[in-house]
């Protein structure tokens, strides 16, 4: 908020000389920061006091006035009271704005390291650094660079202080959550004026630093005059203003009224709430009070000193943290602001004395990497020095129920004392920190909270059976086990972790769930393996050393037993149910019986959610009986919208939607709510065509099973889909209520099936009574056509902006052909418009549509727009009499279009339906004649005699005229090889040494050479001009070239040259090419048999594999090695490459999968990829060939910093 009311404050300063003109000729009115509010009947004076929110010097100058109001009143106020205001941005919309400023991606998303046991080593700096943004704040508002220039708190917080140190009681003159909406709702606001006002100019906050220089001037002065002009000239809208500003004065004088009537008050407020005429001084004397001005002179008072020294008593009272690790006594309640930073931190600060407190866990992980207390010890004291603030002045080990630590005091750089307790567990690391204004933790308080801490000690004795608070599973543990929800690294994401150490072995235990958010189903195998690939991240782990898949519980588990670095053995096993990743590990060292009781123990329950009630939710219109209740962040994400969008129009043209999930974080099972207005002009022709649209999204999937059915409120489809090869099942149910859609969805199990939660949420969901939008099986064409030619200005461009995504239906199609025909040429986007109009009929059937079209084609004359608008529309028609027209026209009035290819996107639609393409020729060869249309109707051509459509004698008579025009084509490109070849050996002589990239000298097919030799195949004997062209289209050089020829003359059993296909299978980038085109006719037998090895095939696939535009020179076989792929064994082959060969520089490349059985080969290149990873001579090839594999699995999964999510290859 602080940030917000800041910016306000900028906003009011703008350039030096349009405040002097503002101000110019103004009586002065307000003029000074200190009021006294008098009469009216008040018995005694109160004081209302104009603020700045910041710790500046320049806002301390402060007279013995100042301190003699406070002392004369009886309760002090600041805008939102001071003493609930933790309580409040506890739960502050703002406050998870900003959280969600944090880390924006999804925390339950299957991020790259969501399994990784990552080393503890910067969340532990973190821990010993950070200064909390909430404790800064709340005390502060300080920033290191200007520190030597500030006070110890804002100047707000000091009035508060002075307040408390004076006996006074404390209060606010506004409700927080209540300012806290009209902040937001004037941000909406903001964004619909300047909608409306689109022409206007709004103020400009670009020159911040001369508007802080003026803002600092104007109150230096105390001159609220100029502020009030500033905020008239330049504020950032009424509309917003009116909300942030003068709404917020009505309320805090009715606060202020209130107060004053009973008690004495001394109120301060930021200093823009004062002046103006909607200021509260107004305000004030409007209610008949007397508001005159104090002078603050004496500006060097030495009260301020004084008040200093004075400590306002603590009370402390007892803590005891929800795991039961932690008592303690604190002075008042910790809050937890963890979803502002990546710390597991608890604070309270006590604002009256400028102090806080601070509880940190440090989740280490220290027995799963191999380490006991000792070395945890060493490590956080390795790192006192350079991350505790200040200088060091003690540092003691002590205990704590036998867990060793420090006690650590120290004092900043400007002077506070500060004091920590750090101790180490098995698990975790807990930081203990006091922090107060200059020597304030002398005073005692320091040594009440320390001395209060205890910590519990490890327990001891038999195993037992731990569940869960949702008891959705059970498990065999040792009594000393830690469990919490975590979240240390932010690329890690949510996880919940269960952590026990076994006193007598110790061995560890580790149990991790998290939900496995993914937007799509893979198969389970896929899932495992990605969960595998992260948690072998891990940097512990040395090496895999045994593997298997197999089903545990009937649920798909897959089990890796690694070798560590610490000579220790971690079994790990992987368990997929629904949505929910378990992962089981334990670290031992020789006998394995205790890890395998420990895994084999672990069993799946039936979670308990507790109680059912019924929500109701206003936003999206519908009620619901659930026990889970939805995610907070779903409404902040609308506010966020409606705070920088503003509101729709009411005539919506398109759909836009809101969601909400329901998830339970511990059990992974979530339903998610789709909210969706369907746009105004959207519409079905029928209910059959609308469900076949919402069942083609599951394509895809397999449909196990679905039921329609019309209920009370509306249309109901409940269907079941899952992926191949996988257990996991997506329930989705979708409702159409008018002109509204819902969509749930939810991941289940297919062994247990939808829990008893989602159950229950999906059988009583009920949209509300409202209705909203039109109906979707209703034409809405007469109101598109209405609005199309409204006399609104914005309903009519709305309206003809949509055109081109209107559907139509068949019986609009004689409007459709009114309105083409009624358009000018001086309407705006005419020319857009009319051709949209004229896609319209593209997907419509009416007998008025193919006269209209050859009519409009006639009269379009030369303009080629239309005219291929037409021909387009026609050929969409699909059939034989709008075939025959479009011939017809064509010949009649051949269009000239000005782009080359614009033709070709006609011949590609006719390629849709070859068989009506057939009724095209041969009258449609006459038009090859202009050379626009030769390539383009030759192809077509082609393609039908290549899938014998059409028989060659269908073109007999213009053999001689194709052969003529290939004999050209092929001499061109004949002149072309020998011209590139004599530059190239120009380029070599000059540049002898000058390295050459591969993916350069790679030469393309040229597709109009193969459409003639398609064409004259079948002539090559009879005719010829045929065989000329055959003849010299074999000195053709170009391998691409080649490889087309070799293919059509072995299809059709011609012999080629086995020394031409050696000479080209010796080319590495045309290898692959050559073996893929002998495959696609069944002659593999033909691939001379040197490089049907496997080894030659991976190199010939990973040339395959370089793009046009890469930069790769040379490239050496490093070796190969055995992965997984869906759970199948196969071989992935890896090499060196570099980008230029004077280049020291090596990266990774592989090829893959081949294979287990080396004498087997195939063209599967999923598992191939130059990486862009450096060879790194130093270290071992196995350990770099894994990274770069795992990279290479799954690039698709995890890209941006690991924040969006896609598909693995597999």
């Amino acid at each position: 908020m602080n940030n917000v009311i800041k910016y306000l404050l900028l906003l009011l300063v703008i350039n030096i000389n349009s405040v002097e003109l503002s101000a110019q000729g103004k009586k002065e009115k307000y003029q000074g920061l200190l009021w006294e509010i008098s009469g009216n009947g008040l018995k005694k004076p109160s004081y209302v006091f104009g603020s700045m929110h910041v710790s500046a010097k320049l806002a301390f100058n402060l007279s013995d006035s100042f301190y003699n109001c406070i002392k004369n009143v009886d309760v002090v106020a600041l805008e939102s009271n001071p003493e609930q205001l933790q309580e409040d941005f506890s739960n502050s919309k703002m406050l998870k704005i900003t959280a969600m400023g944090v880390d924006v991606s999804n925390p339950n998303s299957t991020k790259r390291g969501a399994f990784t046991i990552n080393n503890y080593k910067d969340i532990l700096k973190a821990g010993l650094v950070y200064q909390p943004q909430m404790i800064n704040h709340l005390l502060y508002r300080s920033y290191a660079s200007k520190e030597d220039f500030e006070e110890d708190t804002f100047l707000d917080m000091y009035i508060y202080q002075v307040g408390k140190k004076l006996g006074k009681r404390a209060t606010g003159v506004e409700n927080f959550f209540e300012s806290e909406q009209l902040m937001l709702d004037a941000f909406k606001d903001d964004a619909n004026e300047r909608k409306k006002n689109k022409n206007r100019e709004y103020a400009s906050t670009t020159n911040v630093v001369n508007m802080e220089e003026l803002m600092t001037d104007a109150y230096r002065k105390g001159d609220l005059d100029m502020l009030d002009s500033l905020q008239a000239k330049q504020s950032r809208s009424t509309a917003f203003l009116e909300k942030f500003l003068y709404k917020r004065n009505d309320n805090m004088f009715h606060s202020i009224d209130s107060i004053i009537k009973t008690s004495s008050l001394f109120a301060g407020v930021g200093a823009a709430h004062l002046p103006g005429d909607r200021g509260l001084i107004k305000l004030l004397r409007k209610a008949g009070y007397t508001v005159r001005p104090i002078k603050m002179t004496n500006q060097l008072s030495n009260e301020k000193e004084r008040l200093e020294k004075v400590n306002v008593p603590v009370h402390y009272t007892d803590y005891n943290s929800e795991d039961g690790w932690i008592s303690m006594r604190v002075p008042g309640k910790l809050f937890n602001f963890s979803s502002i930073t990546v710390l597991n931190q608890l604070q309270y600060a006590d604002l009256a004395n400028g102090a806080y407190y601070l509880v940190s866990r440090v989740k280490t992980n220290a027995l799963e990497l191999g380490q006991n207390e000792q070395d945890v010890y060493k490590r956080v004291d390795s790192l006192l020095y350079e991350n505790i603030a200040g200088k060091i002045l003690s540092k003691q080990q002590i205990t704590n129920n036998g867990y060793v630590g420090f006690d650590i005091k120290n004092k900043t750089r400007r002077g506070d004392l500060q004091r920590h307790q750090i101790f180490i567990t098995p698990f975790e690391i807990i930081l203990f920190k006091m922090s107060g204004t200059g020597d304030y933790l002398d005073s005692g308080a320091a040594d009440e909270f320390f001395t209060s801490i205890k910590l519990k000690p490890l327990a001891t004795g038999a195993w037992s059976t731990y569940t869960p608070f949702y008891k959705d599973y059970s498990i065999s543990i040792p009594p000393s086990y830690l469990q919490g929800n975590y979240n240390s690294l932010r690329n890690m994401g949510k996880r919940i972790e269960l952590s026990a150490v076994d006193k007598n072995t110790k061995n560890s235990f580790l149990l991790v769930t998290k939900t496995w958010e993914t937007p799509n189903l893979d198969e389970d195998s896929v899932e495992l393996s990605f969960a595998e690939e992260a948690f072998l991240e891990s940097e512990f782990v040395k090496n895999v050393t045994k593997r298997s898949t197999f089903n545990y519980k009937g649920y798909p588990c897959l089990q890796v037993q690694t070798a560590n670095h610490d000579h220790s053995t971690s079994i790990t096993r992987f368990i997929l149910k629904g949505n929910m990743m378990y992962m089981l590990s334990t670290r031992f060292t020789g006998n394995p019986q205790q890890a395998n009781n420990y895994l084999n123990s672990f069993e799946f329950k039936k979670p308990q959610y507790g109680k059912v009630e019924k929500y109701v939710d206003t936003a999206l219109y519908y009620t619901v009986q659930t026990s889970v209740q939805p995610n907070s962040l779903d409404e902040i994400n609308e506010l966020i919208n409606t705070m920088y969008s503003p509101d729709e129009a009411p005539n919506n043209t398109i759909a836009n939607g809101k969601s909400r999930e329901f998830a339970n974080d511990s059990t992974g099972e979530a339903v998610h709510v789709g909210f969706y207005r369907i746009g105004d002009y959207t519409s079905y022709k029928d209910s059959t065509a609308f469900w076949k649209q919402v069942l083609d999204d599951y394509s895809g999937y397999v449909i196990m099973r679905q039921q329609k059915s019309m209920k009370p409120y509306g249309e109901e489809l409940v269907v079941h889909v899952r992926d191949t090869n996988s257990l996991r099942n997506i329930m989705a149910k979708v409702i159409i209520r008018q002109g509204t859609q819902y969509y749930l969805t939810s991941v289940y199990d297919s062994l247990s099936g939808p829990s008893e939660f989602v159950q229950t949420f999906f059988n009583t969901f009920t949209p509300k009574d409202t209705l909203i939008g039109k109906p979707l099986y209703a034409s809405k064409s007469a109101q598109f056509f209405e609005d199309f030619y409204a006399t609104d200005s914005t309903t009519k461009a709305r309206a003809r902006a949509y055109v081109g995504n209107f559907v139509f239906r068949d019986e609009d199609a004689p409007q459709i052909i009114k309105m083409v025909q009624g358009m000018t040429s001086s309407e705006k986007n005419y020319l857009d418009v009319k051709t949209n109009l004229m896609y319209g009929l593209k997907s419509i059937k009416h007998p008025a549509i193919l006269p209209f079209l050859e009519k409009q084609y006639i009269d379009a004359n030369d303009t080629t727009r239309f005219q291929y608008a037409v021909l387009s529309t026609l050929i969409a028609q699909q059939t034989k009499e709008s075939f025959d027209i479009t011939k017809r026209s064509m010949l009649k009035e051949t269009p000239i279009f000005s782009n080359l290819g614009t033709f070709a996107y006609l011949t590609d639609d006719m390629s849709d339906s070859l068989q009506l393409a057939k009724t095209l020729f041969p009258e449609m060869l006459q038009l090859t004649t202009m050379n626009d249309y030769k390539v383009p109707i030759y192809t077509l051509l082609a393609e039908m005699v290549d899938s014998n459509i059409v028989s060659t004698a269908s073109y007999q008579d213009d053999v001689n005229q194709i052969a003529f025009d290939a004999r050209i084509a092929v001499l061109k490109a004949a002149a072309r090889e020998l011209n590139n070849q004599s530059n190239e050996e120009d380029d070599q002589d000059d540049e002898d040494d000058a390295p050459v990239s591969a993916s350069k000298s790679k030469e393309e097919a040229d597709e109009e050479l193969s459409t003639y030799a398609t064409l004259l195949f079948p002539y090559k004997n009879t005719n010829k001009n045929a065989a000329r062209f055959f003849e010299k289209y074999e000195q053709i050089k170009n391998p691409a070239q080649q490889i087309s020829l070799a293919a059509l003359y072995l299809k059709n059993k011609q012999t080629f040259p086995d020394s031409t296909l050696q000479k080209i299978a010796d080319q590495p980038l045309y290898r692959m090419e050559l073996y893929r085109a002998l495959k696609g006719i069944g002659r593999v037998d033909k691939m001379p048999a040197k490089y049907t090895k496997q080894d030659e095939i991976a190199l010939a696939i990973l040339y395959a594999n370089i793009r046009s535009y890469d930069n790769i020179d040379t490239i050496v076989y490093l070796g190969k090695q055995q992965t997984t792929y869906k759970f199948k064994p196969a071989i992935v082959y890896f090499y060196k490459y570099k980008k230029n060969k004077l280049d020291a520089t090596w990266y990774l490349a592989t090829s893959g999968i081949q294979p287990v059985n080396t004498k087997e080969i195939n063209d599967n290149e999923q598992l191939t990829n130059f990486t862009n990873t450096m060879l790194d001579e130093k270290k071992p090839l196995g350990e770099q060939f894994y990274k770069a594999l795992r990279k290479v699995k799954y690039r698709y999964r995890y890209i941006d910093n690991d924040n969006v999510f896609y598909s693995s290859v597999e």
